[in-house]
Parts: C-alpha cells; sequence; structure tokens
C-alpha cells in the first residue's frame, strides 16, 4: 500500500521555501515511513496529487493562496524530495482547483 501511495499524494506547503524546510525521513520497514520536518513560523500545509510525470501536481486553489510553495514527495525507499512549486492555473475559490508544475522526478 505504500508503495502505491507514495508516488500518488504530495505534500504542498504555502508560505515556505523550499530552503527555509528540513526533512528527515527513512524507511523502517516495508510499510513504514518515519519523517519529520522543521519549519519555523507560519505556514498552511496542503496535499496535492500528480497529474504528469514531469512534475504537474493539482491541488485545491485555496491551497496556492499564500506563496512561496513548497512540494514535498516521497520517493521509492521512504525518502522524501522538495522542491519549489509555481501556480500554472488557478480556478480561484469558485472552482477550487489548481494546477502546480515543480521539477520534481
Amino acid at each position: 500500500m505504500l508503495d502505491y501511495t507514495e508516488v500518488r499524494s504530495a505534500m504542498l506547503l504555502a508560505g515556505r521555501s523550499p530552503e527555509s524546510v528540513k526533512i528527515h525521513s527513512r524507511r523502517t520497514d516495508r510499510r513504514t515511513v518515519r519523517w519529520s520536518m522543521d519549519a519555523r513560523g507560519t505556514f498552511h500545509l496542503g496535499t496535492a496529487v500528480p497529474v504528469t510525470r514531469d512534475g504537474y501536481f493539482l491541488t485545491a486553489a485555496h491551497c496556492v493562496e499564500t506563496g512561496p510553495l513548497t512540494l514535498i514527495t516521497c520517493v521509492r525507499g521512504g525518502l522524501m524530495q522538495k522542491a519549489a512549486a509555481r501556480v500554472v492555473w488557478s480556478g480561484g475559490r469558485d472552482a477550487d482547483l489548481a494546477l502546480l508544475h515543480a521539477p520534481l522526478r
């Protein structure tokens, strides 16, 4: 289940640049990933789902109202990676959908 989930979901931090976020992760067994994050100050946490393999993600528009944006994904083996994300399109509050791009593999 973890292998399925880790490549199909991401965390989105609004109000934090990638340089200000420290991530520590390790896989403890086949099902558990332990991670911690150090992001001091105010930020908003949301989720995103990958749409394409080249870094496009779908999220809610209300999650991208505060910048900068950092996208955190899990790579095979339980390790986390982070990258700055940019809003490609936002439907605003009416549609509450946004398309993001982040240079992730």
